[in-house]
């Protein structure tokens, strides 16, 4: 075991925490019942870093920057390997939230037996940024990650055995606060895959790719423009998309085995002025087996022409529905092979 000084030890051992201005703090622990608790808060820069190897493992960080400076960072990295793997960082700024600045970047790395993962980043001033990524790698993995305001990116690598992800941007805001930048992204792949991304703010972005095993997907975003994306590519598949806000645009694909997919947009003003095209636009691609698909679309938002849905499934069961409302809609239907059945209901607001 790496020991930075016996006073940190001491201090590790007891439970009793950290304070300082300038914090820096590296643990590496090996074999058998760790452990590990940072605390850190400052004006400056706070760094935290954690290495366990091998049985108990469990680490939390919490991290409150009072940092004014843009170029300072709040930085944790936690690397677990082997049995009870677990990571909890909490990291925000203190005081004056439009007084703060820098960024949050917070590192949660899990290999082998019962992961489990969990980042709340924020809230930042309006000149801060968060950005979360855990990476975990085989047995019950589990992540899940929570920023609010101003710039969000988060980032989830699954890949072996019961995944699930949950990520949510921006979602416990006061009504006053205005939200962020936010992107998000999940990737698993192999077993029991599921995830969940709940965003609001300013402008969205999410992203859910799963490869093999029982795939699920479930993005919901409230924010003006809107973007969701899904692609999974084999076994018992299902995805979900549930927009509303403003532009809207949503885009779900799914090639092969047990299908399902639906998308809800709705929208409202929007446009005018900078403009970001699309109010409502939907697609979803299905190939191979029990496919189903749903869309429905919605506005009236400003300068509204658009709505747009497209469904294209190849073989099996198939069957779609799309439902469009106000704007000057437009639906294509294609299904190729087996079952078939589609209803388009489409109607027409004069602006």
């Amino acid at each position: 075991m790496k020991k930075p000084s016996i006073f940190l030890s001491m201090l590790l051992a007891s439970g009793i925490t950290l304070a300082q201005s300038n914090n820096t703090s590296d643990v590496s622990q090996s074999g058998s019942n760790q452990d590990a608790t940072v605390e850190q808060s400052g004006v400056n820069e706070n760094t935290s870093e954690i290495t366990q190897t091998n049985v108990g493992n469990e680490a939390t960080v919490t991290q409150v920057s009072s940092s004014q400076y843009e170029d300072n960072t709040t930085f944790s990295s936690i690397a677990q390997t082997g049995r009870n793997n677990q990571a909890t960082v909490d990291q925000n700024h203190d005081g004056d939230l439009e007084a703060r600045a820098g960024s949050l970047e917070a590192y949660i790395s899990q290999s082998g037996n019962n992961n489990e993962g969990i980042q709340r980043q924020g809230p930042n001033g309006q000149m801060g940024t968060s950005l979360a990524i855990i990476n975990q790698s085989g047995n019950n993995n589990f992540a899940s990650q929570d920023q609010i305001r101003y710039g969000n990116e988060a980032q989830v690598y699954q890949s072996g055995n019961n995944n699930e992800a949950i990520q949510a941007q921006d979602i416990n805001m006061q009504p006053s606060d205005v939200g962020s930048m936010n992107n998000a992204a999940i990737y698993q792949s192999g077993n029991n895959n599921s995830a969940l991304q709940i965003q609001d703010g300013w402008a969205n972005g999410a992203v859910a790719i799963q490869g093999g095993s029982n795939n699920t997907s479930t993005q919901v975003q409230k924010a003006w423009v809107s973007t969701a994306e899904v692609n999974q590519s084999g076994n018992n598949n299902d995805a979900s998309q549930d927009q509303s806000g403003s532009l809207n645009d949503a885009s779900i694909n799914q090639f092969g085995n047990s299908g399902t997919a639906e998308q809800v947009q709705t929208s409202g003003a929007g446009r005018t002025g900078a403009s970001y095209d699309p109010l409502n636009l939907a697609s979803i691609d299905q190939w191979g087996s029990d496919n189903v698909a749903y869309q429905e679309q919605d506005t009236p938002g400003g300068d509204i022409v658009l709505n747009h849905a497209i469904i294209s499934q190849n073989g099996s069961n198939n069957m779609a529905t799309q439902l469009q409302n106000g704007g000057s809609n437009y639906s294509n239907v294609m299904q190729h092979g087996s079952g078939h059945t589609a209803s388009v209901t489409q109607s027409f607001i004069q602006p």
